[in-house]
């Protein structure tokens, strides 16, 4: 699986244009809106589907996956960044944890689901 990228840099894949942070998809058409919710339904489906595989892969047995594992898991969902300044200190953010990179998370649901298997097995 490839890595999740953090949910800061999205660009336009075709003219790499700095999408803003604040950017909401705005369908024009009726047509434009199918699409559009077949396209969330069909990420919903994909990203329910990692999470049924994470946990039946990874959490299934009665012991806690190892540290590897753990590790592995854990950068998915979370990043280390360094603050600017005088003051600068390290800080552990938590980042979208989906197949789809492209894609704002507005409900944590990957993130909180995953993080609370890790803590049930530690």
């Amino acid at each position: 699986m490839k890595d999740i990228q953090l949910d800061e840099d999205k660009e336009c894949p075709k003219c790499q244009t700095e999408i803003p942070r604040n950017f909401n998809v705005a369908a024009s058409s009726s047509s434009d809106r199918e699409s559009l919710k077949k396209l969330k339904n069909f990420q919903k489906s994909c990203d329910s589907f990692l999470m049924a595989l994470v946990s039946k892969l990874c959490f299934n047995s009665n012991t806690a996956p190892d540290d590897d594992v753990v590790n592995r898991l854990m950068g998915y969902v979370t990043v280390k960044t360094t603050t600017r300044g005088l003051n600068a200190q390290q800080l552990l953010l938590t980042k979208p944890m989906s197949l789809f990179n492209h894609e704002i998370d507005p409900t944590p649901i990957c993130r909180f689901f995953l993080l609370k298997l890790l803590t049930r097995k530690r």
